[in-house]
């Protein structure tokens, strides 16, 4: 969670479990006792408090986990982020603050295959929201980081090129 937006996260978002349904409502509750999350009845989302969010971040930094967390992140987030199912725009738009906030990171290199690949669906996205200066922008990173891995006439950049 120190590697999302620290607002609204979804429990569909995060990745699954071997937990119960009690075990889990259980670990929210403890941390919610503590103030780590607050719950969001209305769209069952929960918030990270913003110290919490920090200091795990923190944490992460001085283990020398924190590129790897983010990565791991970036992965489930293209698991998860339904770029080509735009009609349930509900939940896209619901995970476009985690994914804006993960593509933003500076720990990965822009030509991983997870951040290009995830950076076209949010492009895709914000397209068809009408956010159409924020979509060009992912456009043309996403078809700059195809020509410097793939080159200039691979498939995939020529289509990157054509969007």
């Amino acid at each position: 969670m120190s590697c999302l937006d620290p607002k609204v996260i979804s429990q569909s978002i995060l990745p699954p479990l071997s937990l119960s349904n009690k075990q889990m409502t259980e670990a929210i509750g403890t941390l919610s006792a503590y103030s780590f999350v607050t719950r969001r009845f209305a769209d069952e989302g929960l918030d990270l408090h913003r110290l919490v969010h920090l200091a795990t971040r923190n944490w992460l930094r001085k283990d020398g986990t924190i590129a790897e967390w983010t990565a791991k992140t970036l992965t489930q987030l293209n698991k998860v982020f339904p770029a080509i199912d735009l009609e349930d725009r509900t939940v896209w738009r619901a995970y476009l603050p985690h994914v804006r906030h993960a593509l933003r990171s500076e720990l990965l290199e822009d030509d991983t295959k997870d951040r290009v690949q995830l950076l076209e669906s949010f492009g895709l996205c914000l397209l068809e929201d009408g956010r159409y200066e924020e979509a060009e922008d992912s456009f043309t990173k996403t078809m700059n980081s195809r020509k410097r891995v793939l080159g200039q006439k691979h498939p995939s950049t020529l289509m990157s090129m054509a969007k």
